[in-house]
């Protein structure tokens, strides 16, 4: 004979091994709950201030539910491609002009005037020779001498220069 457990405001009774068994199901759900590790979802961001917008986007759609974000990140490979092609012609059109602008300055710079001066020393037969060229005289405070001098203006080719 089953002895019959009365339930909670109902009519109806409950045997013995029916509460035993909801005890047991609630009890091996509670112990599956406890065995189950504490899943944390967490992201770094090392330098907010050097996070490009790529990074804040691909962030933005990893948090939204799926489909979406499968969607989203199918979509946005396409855009990350046009960006990255823009910014490749960006940059090397910025370092194509600063090609030209160092050509121009090495052109410049390789124009060079060298004055080789003559001057009588108190040695006869024996000219005492000064080289100037913007390279020596740029602090140089040599005093000049009265005697008469003779002066030559010799140009230098630039030697990597293909055209000659």
């Amino acid at each position: 004979m089953s002895r019959k457990i009365p339930s909670q405001g109902s009519n109806s009774d409950w045997d013995v091994e029916e509460c035993k068994r909801a005890y047991y199901e609630a009890a091996e759900a509670y112990d599956n709950l406890m065995k189950e590790e504490p899943q944390f979802q967490f992201e770094v961001i090392f330098d907010e201030e050097k996070e490009t917008t790529i990074q804040k986007i691909k962030r933005w759609i990893s948090k939204r539910k799926p489909p979406f974000n499968t969607i989203l990140m199918h979509l946005f490979s396409y855009v990350e491609l046009w960006y990255w092609e823009g910014k490749l012609k960006q940059t090397m059109s910025g370092v194509d002009s600063q090609i030209e602008e160092l050509h121009e300055l090495w052109d410049n710079e390789h124009s060079i005037t060298i004055r080789v001066e003559e001057r009588p020393s108190g040695i006869e037969g024996l000219p005492t020779l000064s080289i100037r060229s913007p390279f020596v005289d740029k602090g140089s405070n040599e005093s000049e001498f009265s005697m008469e001098t003779s002066s030559t203006e010799i140009k230098v080719s630039d030697p990597w220069d293909e055209s000659i």
